[in-house]
């Protein structure tokens, strides 16, 4: 049985950790139930705000795992109303999104999630990589710098090429 949203919050401003494991549980299980649906059960729960400030909270807690900050990707595309860059599973062939001018707020939330993501598991996840040069692109701007990074930091750098030429089109 899933708490009531606001039992949820006053359970996280006590500050329990356990609520918080089971609230980062929740958070990644209502996400991987529908990789491709544009509906974001735990933002639509809480609202926008609460789902940033629980997220934010989450990502405090050392090793949140790639699966959180997917899901924190997930929701701050979709805030900004366009199509999520970021995979979750759904493998490298995805569309690259249409150019988007969005809030300087909203990039900036987005392109910091993807940093943070990348600092904690781009060694080993080309998948995040791959997102952060479709949101790049789809902000208007050459991913160039992002596949110079990801072709130093990943371990098997060969996989993120092949993936990154199907997936942004360049060769």
């Amino acid at each position: 049985m899933v708490p009531s949203a606001a039992r949820a919050r006053k359970l996280d401003t006590q500050n329990f950790g356990a609520v918080r494991v089971l609230s980062a549980w929740l958070l990644v299980a209502c996400v991987k139930r529908s990789p491709r649906s544009a509906r974001l059960p735990l933002r639509d729960a809480l609202g926008l705000d609460a789902a940033r400030a629980l997220y934010g909270k989450l990502l405090a807690v050392p090793a949140p795992g790639g699966d959180l900050y997917r899901v924190a990707l997930r929701i701050e595309e979709a805030a900004a109303g366009m199509p999520p860059a970021s995979s979750s599973g759904s493998g490298a062939a995805a569309v690259v999104p249409a150019v988007v001018a969005l809030p300087k707020a909203a990039a900036k939330r987005v392109t910091d999630l993807y940093e943070a993501a990348v600092a904690a598991y781009g060694r080993s996840e080309a998948d995040l990589w791959i997102g952060y040069a479709r949101w790049v692109v789809a902000g208007g701007k050459g991913a160039g710098k992002v596949y110079w990074r990801a072709t130093k930091e990943l371990a098997e750098p060969d996989g993120f090429v092949a993936a990154y030429r199907e997936a942004i089109g360049q060769q």
